[in-house]
């Protein structure tokens, strides 16, 4: 082999293990992107069916905080359509 070929060869073996990690970074990219999406529209139903703006499921979309903010929001807010409702004797 001579030199020129072995700078080829290396230029060649660079740009395929860099295609792989491409290719493995944007398959995560689109396998969050879709597990995001899922989440949103869960996240989209809740809001709705608890008298809520569903606007905030896009949250989602904001990595490691926005789904925290989300179930916080929803764990410690008030839902509007249960109010009027009996609470079964809590006092909230």
């Amino acid at each position: 082999m001579a030199a020129g070929d072995s700078v080829a060869h290396g230029l060649y073996t660079g740009l395929l293990r860099c295609c792989r990690v491409e290719g493995v970074l944007m398959s995560l990219t689109v396998a969050w992107l879709l597990l995001a999406g899922f989440l949103a529209f869960c996240f989209w139903r809740i809001l709705s069916r608890v008298g809520r703006a569903p606007w905030p499921a896009f949250f989602v979309f904001v990595p490691f905080i926005g789904q925290t903010l989300l179930i916080m929001w929803l764990a410690f807010g008030r839902w509007p359509a249960l109010d009027g409702r009996d609470n079964g004797g809590r006092d909230h």
